[in-house]
């Protein structure tokens, strides 16, 4: 799979149950574009190198979007 990621560190969240403890880190969303086929790997390569012990990887379905982005995607996700 291509190594091809961003994290955005512009975004971020704040565990309100580590704030009240007086723990709260800053966390990035990190977004990664793939096909479903990938998923497996991609998970393994983020819990490699994520801090958490559960860290949130979830899929989310393309539900609508313009053909030429859809198109771009699908052939860069392509040998991969």
């Amino acid at each position: 799979m291509p190594r091809r990621v961003r994290a955005n560190p512009s975004r971020h969240a704040i565990d309100l149950r580590l704030e009240r403890r007086g723990a709260a880190r800053k966390e990035v969303l990190l977004l990664a574009k793939s096909k479903r086929a990938n998923f497996v790997e991609l998970e393994r390569e983020v819990r490699a190198i994520h801090s958490y012990e559960t860290p949130e990887i979830i899929a989310l379905p393309i539900v609508e979007g313009s053909e030429p982005y859809l198109k771009w995607l699908m052939s860069s996700c392509e040998g991969s």
